[in-house]
């Protein structure tokens, strides 16, 4: 049977037409090392597959919604680096932002007033330090920050529970 598929990931196209052997076959292999190459750019990854009965998949961060608060409760965070994790998701899958300045994670966090605690202002910068040097969170450039693949998977997985 033919199949096709077409997968968006980051800046990068990825479009098959073919055997759906293949697919069934070899696909995750390519994934897998589509992941390994790129993991920087998996800020968006949406897959759509024209079989016969025509299906399409999107991502499930499709389906994440809500403020920080509700992402902070979603992923029972406890401190400050966890706060800005949630701060992260929520402008990563809500506001669909692949990059966020630095301001603006902060005024994010801040804006968690059921989790906020005004020390965590004081301690971002190391928090930062900490989570990029976790790899839970990458410096894109100056000020600039991501949520690494492997950790976006993690969070979306938790929060579309």
């Amino acid at each position: 049977m033919e199949s096709k598929i077409r997968i968006s990931y980051g800046n990068i196209d990825i479009e098959y037409e073919g055997s759906e052997d293949f697919l069934k076959q070899e696909f995750s292999r390519l994934l897998h090392t589509i992941l390994e190459l790129f993991p920087q750019d998996a800020t968006t990854t949406n897959v759509e597959s024209n079989n016969d009965d025509s299906q399409k998949d999107t991502t499930a961060n499709d389906k994440i919604e809500g403020t920080t608060n509700t992402i902070a409760t979603k992923l029972d965070v406890k401190s400050g680096p966890e706060l800005i994790l949630a701060a992260a998701a929520q402008l990563t899958f809500v506001q669909k932002q692949d990059k966020f300045h630095r301001k603006d994670l902060l005024k994010n966090m801040q804006s968690a007033s059921n989790y906020y605690k005004k020390s965590y202002s004081g301690n971002f910068s190391k928090y930062l330090d900490h989570l990029v040097k976790k790899n839970k969170l990458t410096e894109q450039s100056k000020d600039i920050y991501a949520i690494p693949a492997d950790i976006r998977r993690e969070m979306e997985a938790a929060l579309v529970k």
